[in-house]
């Protein structure tokens, strides 16, 4: 039967009938537990099935919020009529008894409509997490078999980033084999890269293992270049490197290939200015596959150039650690070939000029963040070369954090102004040389570093995932279409959630925030055990508790808590969302509530202490210039 999302009743007629589907539930008394799949525990590989029939309930649709999974028939259609009883066998001479009469409906829980409400779930959820977390802390005994003796269902998590890492830390290893696979042994805090790219933040400090995080899963350190749906594996590549060369993200690898270039990925980008280093040998590859019976894919996203000639070749990204020490190497390198008494003044004035491409909060934070060094350290270093530094911010379209109010826009703009940064707005990048920068206006820009920040585009392991999958194909986006549970449609036992991901009817934004929700909703999901292969996820065994009471799982929602951004000179925006109130602000003040929340943020209390740290450090000895 087609199911109905998003959906509002005041765009129906009353003469509709609501049809759901919902369990028989035979329960007397006060039984704590009703089962409502059959169970085959003796068969391999059997995923329970609902056993369940159609109730129909006639409502005037007055005040009515239409549940997910329940279906529009109009009042002229008639319904199937079931037999009393069953058709006569031959030879059989009697009748089948008739069909029990079906139970009384049983309600299903929705999406809250409340923001009071829906932070009320999310508290006793995290209640929850929490016990989860100490009991697998201090009374996990390593048990591989579930509690019925069985072979625990095997969850694959492709990536270590905010999806990856929330559902690491909340999933229950007692239900089962968690691995992680991802080039990458460690989660990223990645609003903290344009920080430590200029050296206010060390890049140890927004990094955490993934095996702190739950040392009881199993990672591989590889990358997931397919997933078979068909078959139900997860097709790894990693890399066989020489004895003694470091694993990728590691301070010696610098200029090294990763998987994807070695592979010729056309997603995979090629830095500037690399030194190859005999530590970074490669000596072979090695393929493997993994079996699962959930696969959440949470990748993430890969830079995107949008075609842009000469973007891979000449310009700087801030996506990954490795990106921000090159930035952090080249910032001193320039400074130091323009203070060489051989450069002439032309060439100073190309060299030390810094081209940041994109105007959303990556570009306007680094931005702001090369700025203060400009003015707190540089100054100290390059006193002379002051007079040749030039920053230049471009954006494409009309405004700048096109995602806050009008009001901060126009704040940020006017702060970076103040900071004599030269925002130029309505400027399309067409052409990027060794040295110029060519805008589609005819403007020529001379350059001697460019920072792209401009937009993110599909892994390629999405790219062929949505090729793999016909229901996928039809919607022609470039993320994985999931339902309100966060399965992606078309197949089955395949979750995916962050950017990698949208909903048609609920899109949401590529940040951070949605992708650290939905990792801890599909962990939550599969710690109640219900039924993922329903049309609505019901539990197989109901057992009601204080903290919840839901017997189907409610779809997932977002709730936001606003958007931070630090614009430079010591001074952030801060939008700050309470469901339909938003409260906006902006100066020293609200930097003050940027550093707070970057600190409480963090996922564990090592990245708080060694953040603040790093802050303190900075303010009184001054940012680390030195170049390896």
């Amino acid at each position: 039967m087609p199911l109905l999302y998003g959906a509002s009743c005041s765009d129906m007629d009353e003469g509709y009938l609501i049809t759901g589907f919902v369990s028989s539930v035979h329960a007397l008394g006060r039984q704590r537990q009703v089962p409502l799949v059959s169970r085959k525990p003796n068969t391999p590989n059997f995923r329970p099935q609902r056993s369940a029939r159609v109730v129909q309930r006639t409502h005037k649709l007055r005040g009515l919020r239409l549940c997910e999974g329940e279906r529009l028939v109009k009042t002229d259609e008639k319904p199937a009529v079931q037999p009393d009883t069953q058709p006569l066998k031959p030879g059989d001479g009697k009748e089948s008894p008739a069909p029990p009469s079906p139970p009384p409906p049983v309600e299903t829980r929705g999406r809250r409509r409340t923001y009071l409400g829906l932070v009320w779930d999310r508290t006793l959820d995290t209640f929850e997490d929490a016990l989860l977390h100490l009991r697998r802390q201090f009374f996990w005994q390593g048990e591989f078999l579930s509690s019925s003796g069985r072979p625990k269902p095997r969850l694959v998590i492709l990536g270590t980033g905010w999806v990856g890492h929330a559902m690491v830390k909340i999933i229950d290893i007692d239900k089962y084999e968690v691995i992680v696979i991802s080039p990458r042994n460690y989660f990223l805090f990645q609003p903290m890269l344009p920080s430590s790219a200029l050296g206010i933040v060390e890049f140890r400090s927004c990094c955490e293992p993934i095996l702190r995080a739950n040392p009881f899963i199993i990672y591989y350190e590889a990358e997931a270049v397919g997933v078979d749906i068909q078959r139900r594996v997860v097709k790894c590549r990693a890399k066989v490197r020489r004895r003694g060369a470091l694993s990728v993200g590691s301070e010696s690898d610098v200029g090294a290939p990763s998987l994807a270039e070695t592979s010729q990925d056309v997603h995979a980008l090629q830095p500037r200015f690399s030194t190859k280093s005999n530590t970074d040998e490669i000596i072979g590859i090695r393929e493997f596959e993994v079996p699962y019976t959930y696969c959440v894919v949470g990748v993430g996203s890969a830079v995107n150039t949008f075609n842009t000639p000469g973007a891979k070749e000449n310009c700087f990204f801030l996506k990954e650690i490795p990106d921000a020490r090159k930035i952090r190497s080249e910032v001193v390198r320039i400074f130091e070939e323009a203070n060489l008494p051989e450069t002439s003044d032309e060439e100073r004035s190309r060299l030390l000029h810094f081209v940041v491409v994109g105007g959303g909060p990556t570009g306007v934070e680094f931005a702001g963040e090369l700025h203060d060094f400009l003015v707190e350290d540089a100054v100290k270093y390059y006193k002379k070369l002051l007079k040749y530094v030039q920053v230049t911010l471009l954006q494409s379209g009309q405004s700048i954090l096109t995602q806050f109010d009008k009001s901060l826009q126009d704040r940020a703009l006017q702060n970076l102004r103040d900071a004599e940064i030269n925002v130029r707005t309505g400027s399309r990048v067409v052409r990027i040389t060794e040295t110029e920068i060519y805008l589609q206006d005819g403007a020529v820009i001379p350059y001697g570093m460019c920072v792209w920040a401009a937009g993110v585009g599909p892994q390629k392991l999405v790219t062929d995932l949505i090729e793999s999958i016909p229901a996928q194909t039809t919607f022609k986006k470039r993320q994985l279409v999931v339902d309100d549970w966060l399965r992606v449609i078309g197949a089955e036992g395949v979750f995916a959630a962050g950017d990698c991901a949208t909903n048609l009817h609920e899109p949401l934004p590529a940040t951070a925030q949605v992708a650290g929700q939905q990792g801890a909703y599909l962990a939550r999901l599969l710690n109640r055990e219900y039924c993922l292969d329903c049309d609505i996820p019901e539990r197989t065994e109901y057992t009601r508790t204080w903290i919840d009471r839901a017997r189907f799982a409610k779809p997932f929602q977002f709730l936001s808590f606003g958007l931070l951004a630090y614009i430079g000179r010591e001074r952030a925006m801060a939008q700050i969302e309470m469901g339909d109130t938003s409260v906006k602000l902006s100066g020293t003040l609200t930097y003050l509530i940027w550093r707070s929340v970057y600190a409480v943020k963090q996922v564990s209390m090592r990245n708080r202490i060694l953040i603040t740290f790093d802050w303190i450090k900075a303010a009184i000895f001054g940012r680390d210039i030195s170049q390896f």
